[in-house]
């Protein structure tokens, strides 16, 4: 049996090169499990994702909440240990700024009530910052569900958008999308967001 974790081999130092910069760009993927994305794992870091890919006529939801302030305030991670072990929980929260009965039956009771198809889905949101870590992966390792309370809406609050809040357990504190330099990351990103459905 070998151990799940690599044994440490950095240290706790400031990166004096890196772009300090925090938060997220407001632009997320949401892609439905069921729908059965081929996802590409790094040979040498099994916390990071080189690829993904849905197949044929299949399409992802694209979140863009660039013009709320703070965009996904409320997205965390935090240990937990309610299955026992240790485990990291992780929530990202986001704003849906559509209204009426079209976008409920099709859009928000799909994700509410049915839960992405039953199978949950993997969410990757863009991060503020230029480099390693600017595409955090949730739900890769544990379906991403939206929390059984994870759905409120105020007319007076948030341009009367709908809020909704989702988590994840998973093994792994941090998984990102990257393949070899940020250039082709971004391309990565930016084609899953053009095989989204429209409004």
């Amino acid at each position: 049996m070998a151990n799940c974790f690599d044994v440490i081999s950095k240290s706790v130092l400031q990166n004096c090169t890196a772009q300090e910069a925090a938060g997220f760009t407001g632009r997320a993927v949401i892609l439905q499990w069921i729908d059965n994305p081929t996802i590409t794992v790094s040979a040498t870091n099994s916390n990071m994702i080189t690829s993904i890919e849905l197949p044929a006529l299949k399409k992802g939801i694209e979140v863009d909440n660039a013009n709320f302030i703070d965009p996904f305030s409320g997205s965390n991670y935090t240990a937990n240990t309610d299955d026992g072990s240790r485990k990291i929980l992780k929530s990202f929260t986001f704003k849906v700024p559509l209204r009426g009965s079209e976008v409920s039956r099709k859009l928000l009771e799909g994700m509410f009530f049915d839960n992405f198809g039953g199978s949950g889905a993997i969410v990757v949101a863009e991060k503020i910052v230029n480099g390693v870590g600017k595409y955090s992966v949730i739900g890769y390792k544990s379906p991403f569900l939206i929390n059984p309370d994870g759905l409120k809406q105020d007319e007076y609050a948030d341009g009367a958008a709908f809020i909704l809040t989702g988590s994840c357990k998973e093994r792994a504190i941090e998984v990102e999308l990257f393949d070899t330099d940020i250039a082709k990351t971004k391309t990565a990103f930016e084609d899953l967001l053009d095989n989204c459905y429209n409004v």
